[in-house]
């Protein structure tokens, strides 16, 4: 016969057994196992509660696993309550942190975490310092290409004149010369050299040199008529000017203006005295076909350049006239 004493020993073993099970949902979930037909009859729905408690504990230690290694794919418990609630935010906001994150990494400095406490803080001052980077690289690359810009626009002047230089003009050629080749118009060079300048040299020096050609190189770009004739320095006491859309009666009165002004010009010196200097000047024109050579048509300006110094000097030659 069963006495108090043994329905409160056998109460005992089946706490004792709910307990443990309980204490092991917790701290060793993996080694959690209950048997419910174990239990007397009373105590079953109260174990099936705590497997299904049980049960709620894994799914949200999973989803929370999940969430630590960085997976915001995983799927959160569908049961409602205070820590699935919370792990559910959590998860929205780390959510929501990746797309501001993209957007960041797209350029837009525009995101601002609200949440997360001390998380947004720090977010909000990482994009705070991107954005002033991203300013300050934007002011440099500016200033940047600007030098850039002027360094490529002096790299086509000649320094001493500010004229264009051999690579302006051959740049400025190039382009001309396809031009009359489309349009099937004229092109005229004028190659120029001034007269005797070695011995202009050797007789007031080097400085002088300078100062004449600092002072002719002027009276070229004003002698042209048209916005698209064009001046250069093609090397030491030699000057080109191109004339596009200019037949040989045109080019031979541009270059007679200028043989004229040179003429006429009088080039300061030190001492308050000056000299005078002539230049010697070849002239070529033609009409560019594709088949056309454009060394050829810079080597006949140069030979009626020769020809022009052989004649006598403060000259203009036409390589047509040239028997």
């Amino acid at each position: 016969m069963k006495t108090p004493e043994d329905g409160r020993e056998n109460l005992k073993q089946v706490a004792d057994l709910l307990f443990a099970y309980l204490h092991d949902v917790i701290y060793k979930p993996t080694a959690a196992t209950l048997d419910i037909e174990t239990l007397p009859e009373s105590f079953r729905d109260f174990g099936k509660g705590l497997l299904y408690f049980n049960h709620i504990l894994s799914e949200t230690r999973t989803f929370a696993k999940e969430l630590s290694i960085g997976n915001l794919d995983a799927i959160p418990p569908p049961p409602s309550n205070e820590i699935v609630s919370a792990l559910k935010s959590l998860h929205a906001s780390l959510k929501h942190l990746t797309w501001q994150t993209q957007q960041v990494a797209k350029g837009d400095y525009n995101q601002n975490v609200k949440f997360m406490g001390d998380f947004s803080a720090a977010f909000n001052n990482m994009i705070h310092q991107l954005e002033e980077r991203r300013k300050l690289i934007a002011e440099e690359r500016a200033k940047l290409e600007d030098q850039l810009h002027i360094s490529a626009r002096l790299s086509l002047l000649d320094p001493l004149t500010g004229i264009p230089n051999r690579r302006g003009f051959d740049e400025r050629l190039h382009m001309e010369w396809n031009q009359a080749i489309r349009e099937n118009t004229s092109i005229s060079l004028l190659v120029i050299d001034i007269d005797q300048f070695k011995v202009l040299n050797d007789t007031y020096g080097h400085q002088q040199g300078d100062v004449v050609l600092q002072t002719i190189a002027p009276i070229f770009a004003r002698s042209t008529r048209r916005a698209g004739d064009f001046s250069a320095r093609w090397g030491g006491e030699e000057f080109v000017i191109l004339l596009p859309n200019t037949p040989l009666g045109g080019a031979m009165e541009v270059a007679e203006t200028i043989r004229l002004s040179i003429e006429n010009t009088s080039i300061p010196r030190a001492n308050g005295s000056s000299i005078s200097i002539t230049i010697s000047i070849g002239v070529n024109t033609t009409v560019p076909t594709k088949t056309c050579q454009l060394d050829q048509f810079i080597f006949n300006a140069d030979k009626a350049l020769y020809a022009a110094k052989e004649a006598g000097r403060n000259k203009v030659v036409h390589l047509s006239s040239i028997k």
